[in-house]
């Protein structure tokens, strides 16, 4: 039985949840396809590591397990919520200017060129506003 997503803030480790984010951009997954496309060369966990991930997420009530062997690991909690949830928490921190924060970011981070242009679209959609 999946426990319902309650309406309080959400605590999720960082591992919680880029698995999240995996089951958001792939979809329904076993143990095993989880463990194929989360572990690259920057990204490794060991095998049970993933199932006990897996299996927290189904006990905050963030991830549905269909079936037994062979589970089918599903997001249950929308992409939207999560992100809402740190927009506010940021909100929080920066107040009404958010800019200090994007510049730190900025410098702590490589920015791919396709992110670069990306930001400058998303920018030149504000300043049309």
């Amino acid at each position: 039985m999946t426990k319902k997503v309650s309406q309080h803030r959400i605590e999720l480790a960082a591992g919680e949840l880029e698995i999240l984010e995996m089951l958001w951009t792939h979809g329904p997954l076993t143990l095993a396809e989880s463990d194929r496309i989360y572990n690259t060369p920057k990204t490794r966990i060991a095998y049970s590591t993933m199932q006990t991930r897996l299996q927290r997420l189904v006990d905050k009530g963030l991830v549905r397990r269909d079936g037994e062997y062979r589970s089918v690991f599903s997001a249950v909690i929308e992409k939207e919520r999560i992100t809402e949830q740190y927009t506010n928490l940021l909100d929080s921190l920066c107040g009404e200017n958010i800019a200090p924060m994007v510049a730190h970011i900025l410098q702590k981070r490589n920015l791919k060129p396709d992110e670069i242009e990306l930001l400058k679209q998303i920018l030149g959609k504000e300043n049309e506003k």
